[in-house]
């Protein structure tokens, strides 16, 4: 099961409700800035639905690419104005290089190995300029992770009501998370699963990659759901 290939359409419904987009663009512009305070273009690995690179696009000049078709289309529908391409962000060339890379809300939990992410790093410093800003939301902490974690939650919208339940599994430092969605409209009752497969680094891995790939100064800020927003700048040379 892809992830997101049905839960695209109904992404913006459950997070929308959840997290501040405008307090987070804010603190992820304050980051950038305050290292490199003429930043002027910006790179976001893993776009989802577009709501921070379209906030983003105010004071930058922005490209965006997620690895899922599905959440590309709706992007593109809600934000067509955005320069957006299909595409894992661990290979991905994006044909030039930006002032800051952000990949953010654990996206980065997808690369799944510690070779991934080591790759992953090192593709984003790829992409940034001399003395760029890279910024990444960790996933759990292995410490953190609970295996037979459950929850379920449910968002009203003007159009859907939506009902989410969620069962973790603990595999091979990994969680296997399996998403089941009730999704009620106006047209009927559906129901669809689908499946997350992200990996568990401590804070060490990622400090540690970051530094592989050539950034320094790494510090962990506070990010979303309190997993740390870590934030370093491409050394010289």
């Amino acid at each position: 099961m892809e992830p997101f290939r049905r839960s695209a359409l109904v992404y913006d419904l459950i997070y929308e409700q959840r997290v501040d987009y405008d307090w987070h663009v804010a603190n992820l512009r304050d980051l950038i800035t305050g290292r490199l305070p003429d930043a002027k273009s910006l790179a976001e690995m893993a776009v989802g639905t577009g709501q921070i690179l379209s906030r983003m696009r105010r004071w930058f000049e922005v490209v965006g690419c997620d690895i899922s078709p599905n959440m590309l289309a709706v992007c593109r529908e809600r934000h067509p104005e955005l320069d957006v391409r299909l595409g894992d962000y661990s290979t991905i060339d994006l044909g030039q290089s930006f002032d800051a890379v952000i990949c953010v809300f654990s996206s980065i939990g997808y690369v799944r190995t510690v070779d991934r992410l080591h790759a992953a790093f090192e593709n984003f410093a790829r992409h940034l300029n001399e003395g760029g800003v890279i910024i990444v939301d960790g996933w759990l902490r292995p410490a953190n992770a609970i295996d037979g974690f459950r929850s379920a939650e449910t968002v009203d919208g003007n159009e859907a009501t939506l009902t989410r339940s969620v069962l973790a599994r603990i595999r091979d430092n990994q969680t296997d998370m399996l998403a089941a969605h009730t999704l009620i409209t106006a047209d009927g009752i559906e129901y669809f699963e689908e499946r997350h497969h992200m990996g568990l680094f401590d804070d060490a891995t990622y400090v540690d990659a970051l530094q592989r790939a050539g950034f320094s100064g790494i510090t962990v800020e506070d990010g979303f759901d309190g997993r740390g927003r870590f934030v370093g700048v491409l050394k010289s040379g």
